[in-house]
């Protein structure tokens, strides 16, 4: 008594004419097909035999007629897998065919596809909705909300969009692969049954070893990303003028006193001394620092308190920057009653922006790819002089990492 062998399933049984191919190539190998499971085909050891398989495509509940009615011409049902029928016969029988005409084999087939994939019009509608779903997620983020580039930290967006996509591309592959074969049988011709298993199985490799690739890249990407978040006081950031980001320090270009006691508060709020590290994918250098100091002598009043907070980025590419540059000022245009100025423009790619609402200055500066947004409160500094020491710091950081 022969063993049984196991061989990986490379695509599924839709691809009829490549598989009833491969079971007969098997056979004449010594290894004749047993059982399909849903990811391997298990033969059995025994002498090469010439054999035509066929497969049939039928909906479940017509599936026991169909077998008696097929057994009753003399072919040998071999096994099932979901609603494929697998049969086989010497190659020197007549037995050629499972069907008396190519148009009775087309109408099972579309039968079949309609009952395990949909209507074509159901799969149509569904895919030209979930297209649109895509293409709504991504109009809401660059046209409605305007925070598509800001978004690109958290991930979800990108995801969505990919799961998606993906989802969509594998609902319709079954269904397409037999619409292929209902236009061959329409044309009055019988499958071939001879169909190229190797191809299948590298494009089965292939489209599988991407999908891969992207799961592990959006995994990996996600641990990465876990890894490199930082909340850090800012006490224990040995040289802070080593980070990218401006501080009151820089700024003023002095010595300052931080506030005590204000690194951590309760409730998830932090009010002051605290700085933020982050990195993703399009974005890959990500600070932010909130500072509360105290310049002078004027410490003894938390109204004469200095504060700032201060957003930098790093983005991947130039269009990043750029609409990270659009996303905020959109943002800060919905939150303050005056819009952000021009207060300084080089060109297109070192730009910067700012206002001043009484004792705070905010400003937002792009320099190549970096792009900082920060507000000063209570400081000794105009906003044009800020903005020159924020866009000297940026070029300053452009020298540094080419």
């Amino acid at each position: 008594m022969g063993r049984l062998i196991r061989k990986t399933l490379f695509g599924e049984l839709y691809n009829i004419q490549e598989y009833e191919e491969y079971f007969s190539e098997m056979s004449r190998l010594g290894l004749h097909l047993q059982e399909v499971g849903k990811f391997f085909a298990y033969f059995k050891e025994g002498k090469p035999q010439y054999l035509n398989y066929r497969i049939d495509v039928v909906n479940e509940d017509k599936k026991e007629g169909r077998i008696a009615k097929l057994r009753t011409k003399g072919w040998n049902f071999v096994c099932e897998k979901d609603s494929f029928l697998i049969f086989s016969s010497p190659e020197g029988s007549n037995l050629k065919e499972l069907y008396d005409t190519p148009e009775e084999q087309k109408l099972a087939i579309k039968e079949a596809n309609n009952k395990m994939n949909g209507r074509r019009l159901t799969n149509i509608i569904l895919s030209i909705a979930g297209i649109g779903v895509v293409f709504y997620i991504l109009y809401d983020r660059l046209f409605i909300r305007k925070n598509f580039y800001l978004s690109l930290n958290d991930g979800d967006t990108f995801i969505s969009v990919i799961s998606l996509i993906l989802l969509i591309l594998s609902r319709n592959r079954g269904r397409r692969s037999l619409e292929k074969l209902e236009k061959i049988l329409g044309s009055n011709e019988f499958l071939r049954h001879q169909g190229d298993f190797t191809l299948l199985k590298s494009k089965f490799i292939l489209r599988r070893g991407l999908y891969l690739l992207l799961v592990l890249t959006i995994v990996a990407g996600g641990i990465y990303k876990v890894l490199q978040y930082e909340k850090l006081r800012l006490y224990e950031v040995e040289n802070l003028e080593s980070i990218q980001i401006i501080t009151v320090e820089y700024i003023e270009k002095e010595h300052v006193n931080r506030v005590k006691g204000l690194d951590f508060k309760g409730d998830n709020i932090d009010y002051g001394n605290v700085l933020y590290k982050n990195w993703n994918l399009f974005i890959p250098k990500e600070y932010t620092i909130v500072e509360t100091v105290m310049l002078n002598d004027n410490a003894n009043n938390a109204k004469n308190w200095s504060y700032l907070i201060s957003d930098y980025y790093l983005a991947r590419f130039d269009f990043i920057a750029e609409g990270l540059l659009g996303d905020i000022l959109y943002r800060e245009s919905n939150r303050n009653p005056l819009s952000l100025i021009s207060v300084r423009r080089e060109s297109d790619l070192n730009i910067a922006y700012g206002t001043e609402i009484e004792d705070k200055i905010i400003l937002l500066c792009r320099c190549g790819k970096q792009v900082i947004y920060l507000s000063y409160s209570n400081g000794t500094v105009s906003m044009e002089e800020l903005a020159e020491i924020v866009m000297d710091k940026l070029e300053s950081n452009s020298s540094l990492q080419q």
